[in-house]
């Protein structure tokens, strides 16, 4: 008995001595971000006219460095469909990692043509979103509204706003009371009482709405 229990300790200390040599390997670099896909999001922001966001450490949005020209819309419908197949051949070689990839991935697809575009963007938001990164779970609500309009039915986030007759605005179906104002606040998207106030400070025209939906800086 007294040599069982010898060996049973010894053997404690063995197993305990290897998981902390295990332990004490050095662990591998998290991953980098992809620079080409990050490259593919600034360049799909500057065809819009737009830089892509940037906030100081207090969530305020700083200026854009540079101004950019809309892209005509023959030449933005060309480019979007470019980006799309990269990324799916990047996708397919397993080259988008990180959570910010999946994020930029995820707004290139929004971009989509096609209602299987923005559920494949809503995917890539999910898993930005799953893997900690905050701003994913914005683009994560955004997609599946657009997804859900695109497949004529309300949004639940109220993160799309849509263009009427003469140049109104308005944000189509909505099933308002689906979802509770502290799920859109989880999921980094303003209140319903909030995105009211866009429209009515708009007064429902296109031209004078400020149509960021997205909570700065997100919780």
């Amino acid at each position: 008995m007294k040599f069982y229990l010898r060996w049973f300790g010894s053997l404690i200390l063995v197993v305990a001595a290897t998981a902390w040599s295990q332990s004490k390997k050095p662990q591998p670099p998290p991953p980098a971000d992809n620079p080409e896909l990050r490259q593919l999001f600034a360049d799909d922001q500057h065809d819009r006219g737009s830089e892509p966001f940037e906030f100081d450490e207090h969530g305020k949005r700083l200026l854009p460095a540079k101004e950019w020209k809309e892209a005509p819309g023959a030449e933005l419908v060309k480019h979007d469909a470019a980006r799309r197949a990269r990324v799916r051949e990047m996708l397919n070689a397993g080259t988008v990692r990180t959570a910010r990839d999946y994020t930029f991935a995820s707004f290139i697809f929004q971009h989509g043509a096609t209602p299987d575009d923005y559920l494949l963007a809503h995917v890539l938001g999910m898993i930005a979103a799953s893997k900690g990164y905050k701003d994913g779970r914005w683009i994560a609500a955004a997609t599946l509204d657009r997804y859900l309009q695109s497949m004529k039915q309300p949004q639940v986030f109220g993160t799309q706003f849509l263009y009427g007759p003469e140049g109104t605005i308005n944000q189509g179906e909505y099933k308002t009371e689906l979802l509770s104002n502290s799920v859109r606040t989880a999921m980094c998207v303003r209140p319903y009482e909030k995105q009211q106030e866009q429209l009515k400070r708009a007064h429902y025209k296109a031209e004078e709405l400020d149509p960021a939906t997205g909570l700065n800086p997100c919780p």
